[in-house]
């Protein structure tokens, strides 16, 4: 708001109003304490107004005036700041009516004070005493709300001091202010004018303070000055109490888990072995210890990461610092898949319930064009020629700059800090490394044996890793800020590695990157609101295969289950035929945000459904008419993040293939990614005969089709209720539709939800992919709390669907891995990881 800092208006009010009070007073004093036309015969010390009915008068008018303006002015400031996130938001319908009344009595305070100033006690005796009246009673009363307002809100943000602080601070002005004032009107009454006067000076002196108290409570307002370090009340959070970390129970009863007090984790629990040091590298300060998770809480991939972003919310940041935070540790941990040279995309939730559609989608470099690959295709897989400008520093920029409140350094931290000391290497990145038939860069390459195979043989399961280079590179970007990324010495290590392995990557290109923010896609679906991205993303595909769901009133039924499966296999197979016209919108001729409203309009939903059958499925051109070929995406990881204030974050990140494009800047142990991959090649046939469309095809700039599908849903009163996302490449969009299915349609938590056996269908190839049961060898020995084997679909199922005429196969258990997260009825959080990764986790706290 203008760039001023908002505490400056109760500041400037308080010292107009000081400076008015002791001007008057020194200058009756200094002028001999003169006997004034309207003291009574007995008086002898004079009343302020008194003073304030000679020739002060004009005075005593206009900084009265300015004191009242500026100090209601205040007030709105307040409610402003509290409606768009800036300080912790109400939480009920009732704070916001102590607010609104408050600014109501505050003003009337000051029209009192105003006319009281004008009809002076000289010419208008009476009508001065009743203003006199009005004046204090105004500010009582909005003492008394004020008071009660940040009691309430102190119940909810328990760990906030702050509201503490301004509750008791109210709540002796009003205790004081109503003491002194019936003290005055006892005393004047009794014609006891002296003391009365004295009185009198001391309640506008103690108003002096109140208007000052709200200078407190502005420290913590977060600036509109983008990108800058902020403090809020969050911030102010103080570490009262600490506890040591106590004994968790592990999934399953495996007691090699310490989980630490004041955190409730999902049902999945990961082996810490290697957790050496989390907790001193993440942690930093006492924790504290709450009887329920009111919080936040987040999910990621990594229970390490995760407990590095639940620690950020116990240190006084929000949902922006704790994604920020664990990304970039996911960044270090799950280097084969996400990082710095990358990007992806985030759906996000202000604390006042507006959406934003983030795009950070790595862009083609400024030389691309069309047919770049039509003689080397294999040249879009890995090299330079395959690298996109990644974007992925500028959106954690965009977030933390918009909604962060800690500094951009201390969120950082934990990662720079993991990255320089190691942690042993976990199964996730062990079998990542195992997977590369074409993994020997791992130790044959410089730049990469540096980390991988510091002492000639590749690391592997259990050993100590180190990315010192990239820790580097991290807290030099935390110091300098993200520029220093897209500039300078860093841009330039990071085209000449590009550019070494045959790319054609300029520093222009780096330097022009921008993120894109987009109008969200969203659906009103049985009384909730689901919310998304829209193109390139492929949010707007999940929503409509749930536009056409919510036209069947039986699919939450049980008994109804292998049907609803059918249904909703049809429904995505009709999506995915959809979205083969989809694109970066700013390349595309056809209007995408007509086509996109179309996807989702009520018409569509009952068209699709009536081309839907009970008892049969049908072959892919039935959902594919004009024959373009489907697009098929890699690599990704998926943060959910969510705070009290509801502020909530969905984020998917990618390099796309695993270790991207293969190629590392060897000064910095960035890993570039090889999203360049996912545009569509012109005249290049896929597998099964179908032509690309247009619309993803390669131009300077253009960001390419994918499949990320970040989601939040809300009640129906606007109350945040989960955040829910996905890895998994192509298989993005149908695991997150399937998990608001089974929370909203089958009342399942998001722990029971995420233990549901999955499909998969992109319509190309032409099946529908199962999940197979996976077995005690599998995943760890994992069982299921029933004893039965986890995740997969049973045979009767599948003989089903095979024969209503769906050609069945069968898929391994972790080709997706959703992250999310929950609030459920009490306003406590839930956390869920994915359980088919063994390291993932989700806390709240």
């Amino acid at each position: 708001m203008w760039g001023l800092s908002y505490w400056v208006f109760p500041l400037f009010a308080a010292l107009v109003w000081l400076a008015m009070l002791l001007g008057m007073l020194l200058t009756w004093i200094t002028n001999g304490k003169p006997h004034l036309a309207s003291m009574d015969d007995t008086q002898n010390i004079a009343y302020i107004s008194d003073v304030g009915a000679t020739n002060l008068k004009p005075l005593f008018i206009a900084m009265s005036a300015v004191t009242v303006v500026v100090f209601d002015f205040s007030f709105i400031v307040e409610r402003y700041l509290r409606h768009s996130g800036r300080l912790a938001p109400n939480t009920s319908t009732w704070q916001k009516v102590l607010s609104v009344l408050s600014i109501i009595f505050s003003i009337c305070g000051a029209v009192g004070l105003i006319l009281l100033t004008i009809f002076d006690t000289l010419r208008h005796h009476n009508l001065h005493d009743g203003f006199l009246i009005l004046f204090i009673a105004g500010y009582v009363l909005t003492a008394i709300c004020c008071c009660w307002e940040y009691q309430r809100l102190g119940i909810h943000y328990r760990q906030h001091r702050i509201l503490r602080i301004s509750f008791w601070v109210k709540l002796a002005f009003g205790i004081i202010e109503v003491g002194l004032a019936i003290g005055f009107g006892v005393e004047n009454q009794r014609k006891r004018y002296n003391t009365a006067a004295i009185l009198e000076w001391v309640i506008a002196f103690v108003y002096t303070f109140f208007v000052f108290s709200f200078f407190l409570d502005f420290i913590p307002a977060v600036r509109t000055k983008h990108h800058q370090s902020r403090e809020t009340e969050d911030q102010m959070a103080m570490n009262e109490s600490a506890v040591a970390p106590g004994p968790g129970a592990g999934y399953g009863g495996d007691d090699r888990y310490t989980q630490p007090a004041g955190y409730t984790a999902g049902r999945h629990y990961a082996n810490t072995d290697s957790y050496a040091s989390d907790f001193n590298l993440a942690l930093g300060s006492p924790l504290h210890s709450f009887s329920e998770p009111r919080l936040g809480a987040v999910a990621s991939e990594s229970a390490t990461c995760s407990k590095i972003g639940t620690s950020i919310l116990l240190k006084g940041g929000n949902a922006a610092d704790a994604l920020v935070a664990t990304n970039i540790c996911v960044g270090v941990l799950g280097m084969y898949h996400s990082g710095i040279g990358g990007g992806g995309f985030a759906t996000i939730r202000a604390p006042n319930g507006s959406y934003f559609d983030l795009d950070f989608r790595e862009t083609a470099p400024a030389s691309a064009f069309e047919d770049m690959y039509k003689n080397d295709e294999l040249a879009s897989f890995w090299g330079g020629l395959s690298c996109g400008v990644p974007g992925e520093l500028r959106g954690l920029e965009w977030i933390h700059g918009s909604f962060g409140v800690l500094s951009w350094r201390e969120v950082l931290t934990p990662g720079i800090e993991l990255a320089r000391k190691g942690w042993a290497i976990e199964r996730d990145l062990s079998d990542a490394m195992d997977s590369l038939s074409e993994g020997g860069f791992l130790h044959e390459e410089e730049e990469w044996s540096r980390d991988f195979a510091p002492n000639g043989t590749r690391l592997g399961l259990g050993d100590w890793i180190t990315r010192k280079r990239y820790a580097d590179t991290l807290e030099k970007i935390a110091n300098e800020g993200v520029d220093v990324f897209y500039t300078g010495k860093m841009a330039e290590d990071l085209v000449k590695a590009v550019n070494a392995k045959n790319g054609s990557m300029t520093v222009e290109d780096l330097r022009d990157y921008k993120i894109q923010l987009r109008k969200p896609a969203s659906l009103d679906y049985r009384g909730y609101k689901l919310t998304s991205n829209s193109a390139p993303a492929s949010g707007v595909l999940s929503l409509a295969v749930m536009n056409t769901m919510e036209g069947y009133e039986d699919f939450g039924w049980n008994e109804k289950l292998n049907l609803s499966t059918h249904r909703l296999d049809e429904a995505t197979r009709w999506a995915y035929g959809m979205r083969m016209k989809l694109g970066d919108p700013s390349f595309v001729d056809e209007d995408l945000s007509k086509y996109q409203q179309n996807m989702l309009a009520p018409s569509t939903g009952r068209e699709v459904r009536a081309n839907i059958s009970d008892t049969k499925a049908y072959l892919q051109d039935h959902y594919n008419p004009d024959g373009w070929a489907t697009l098929d995406n890699h690599g990704t990881s998926q943060i959910s993040v969510a705070d009290a204030s509801g502020l909530a974050i969905s984020l998917t990140t990618t390099i796309n293939l695993f270790f991207g494009s293969k190629v590392m800047v060897p000064e910095t142990g960035i890993i570039m990614n090889d999203e360049m991959n996912d545009f569509s090649i012109p005249g290049r046939k896929n597998a099964f005969g179908y032509e690309p469309h247009p619309a993803n095809f390669i131009r300077p700039g253009k960001r390419p089709l994918s499949s990320i599908s970040p989601t939040i849903v809300e009640h129906a009163n606007g109350s945040l209720y989960f955040v829910i996302g996905s890895a998994g490449g192509s298989r993005i969009p149908s695991a997150v539709i399937q998990q608001l299915w089974f929370v909203l349609d089958r009342n399942m938590s998001l722990s029971e939800s995420l233990e549901q056996p999955r499909f998969h269908d992109q319509l190309q190839p032409d099946s529908m992919a199962l999940e197979w049961p996976q077995d005690e060898n599998e995943g760890g020995g994992w069982l299921a709390e029933t004893g039965r084997l986890r995740f997969g679909y049973d045979n009767a199922t599948a003989a089903y669907l095979k024969d209503l005429g769906h050609n069945i196969t069968w898929m391994a258990p972790h080709t997706s891995s959703v992250q999310g997260v929950r609030i459920i009825g009490n306003g406590t959080f839930e956390a869920a990881g994915e359980p088919r990764q063994l390291t993932s986790g989700g806390f709240a706290v």
